[in-house]
């Protein structure tokens, strides 16, 4: 292989590697920049959502409140006024479901044993259920015991209150005092529908969505026809076989923030979701961003690169080819002249000898070559 051509496919060849190492390095770093971005936006985009939710469920909250202070100012002397204060609670708050105060056993009365009153909307007005029916007793239900052991007002589990309501609701308790000492608990039950619409209605590029997890996993709202409220994530996790997305609930459920990568288990597709807690309840909002807002900028952005890499490969090759012709003229001259020099031609023009680089070097040396091989030729005749 001539000198030319080994050059041109050492320089072309240590050219590609360098220019597919670059292109490598360049897509990797702008995956991790574009990652970053999109996370830092998804996050923020989960945040906004989350606060707004936020903003209901502390409305929810502070009537609950209102409920408490009312009982303990008041201190309703029979359960007509109980009635009378529930049923002007849901008149003047729309949103609610329906309402209850219940009192802690034997401490209101001393006829009756069990005190609660409970009010919900229907089509002909309120309607009362009764809490305190042998069936149901209320004393022994989380958001009658929760709120008398912490002191505090709490989110129970969803449900759907056959008894009362008859929908899928949630309910927060918060518990009031007679003179220092647990009286009771007011509740206010929110419709999860409701309270999903916002979540419900998230749409993130195409087949993007958004879905909430109560504290102990269960879907609050969730993309598909198949939801049902006693449906868990981890039940989800199950289903699949899918380690990741039980890890993923552990998280929530643990009210941890991220932006992952992951296979969203409904569509089987690639997938990155948001997640972080709702303030207040103990519940997660997550937000499943589809693969291609990441993956589509970095494959328009990987062929603009390897595009550049092979236009400046070619461009490279075409200036190697002027450049080897410059660097190998000289040489080849100096061939041509080696070969006259053999056959006894002595009188041959100098070549290259202006040049300031190793092929001028080699010219001189040559050029006194020729000249003393001339005078001993001389000297012999």
């Amino acid at each position: 292989m001539k000198i030319r051509d080994q050059l041109l496919v050492s320089v072309l060849l240590l050219s590609a590697f360098v220019i597919s190492f670059l292109i490598a390095i360049g897509i990797m770093t702008m995956k991790g920049l574009l990652v970053s971005q999109v996370g830092e936006s998804a996050k923020n985009m989960q945040k906004s959502y989350a606060w707004k939710l936020n903003a209901n469920i502390k409305a929810a909250e502070m009537i609950a409140e209102e409920i408490a202070v009312a009982v303990e100012t008041l201190r309703p002397a029979n359960e007509a006024e109980i009635a009378s204060l529930i049923q002007a609670t849901l008149t003047a708050h729309p949103e609610l479901c329906g309402s209850a105060v219940a009192f802690e056993p034997g401490e209101f009365s001393q006829e009756e044993f069990l005190v609660a009153q409970y009010y919900y909307r229907s089509k002909d007005g309120y309607k009362q259920s009764d809490l305190t029916a042998p069936g149901y007793n209320y004393a022994r239900w989380e958001w009658f015991t929760v709120p008398r052991k912490t002191g505090r007002g709490s989110w129970g589990i969803p449900y759907v209150d056959e008894g009362g309501g008859g929908t899928a609701m949630v309910t927060f308790s918060q518990p009031f005092n007679k003179d220092g000492k647990f009286w009771g608990v007011a509740t206010v039950d929110l419709a999860i529908s409701d309270l999903t619409d916002e979540i419900d209605s998230i749409s993130v590029g195409e087949g993007g969505y958004a879905f909430l997890l109560s504290s102990s996993g269960s879907f609050l709202s969730m993309k598909g026809d198949d939801w049902n409220i006693d449906r868990t994530i981890f039940d989800l996790a199950a289903q699949k076989n899918d380690q990741q997305i039980k890890k993923l609930g552990l998280h929530m459920v643990g009210g941890l923030s991220d932006f992952i990568a992951l296979v969203d288990p409904i569509t089987l597709e690639k997938s990155w979701i948001a997640y972080g807690p709702i303030p207040q309840t103990g519940w997660s909002l997550g937000i499943v961003f589809p693969a291609s807002l990441v993956g589509d900028p970095l494959e328009s952005l990987h062929a603009r690169m390897i595009l550049v890499g092979v236009v400046g490969l070619a461009l490279m090759g075409v200036l190697l080819i002027f450049a080897a012709r410059y660097m190998v003229r000289p040489i080849k001259l100096l061939s041509s002249s080696a070969q006259k020099i053999a056959s006894g031609d002595f009188s041959l023009p100098p070549v290259g000898t202006a040049r300031k680089d190793e092929i001028g070097d080699l010219a001189r040396a040559f050029m006194q070559m020729e000249a003393s091989l001339s005078d001993k030729k001389g000297d012999s005749v």
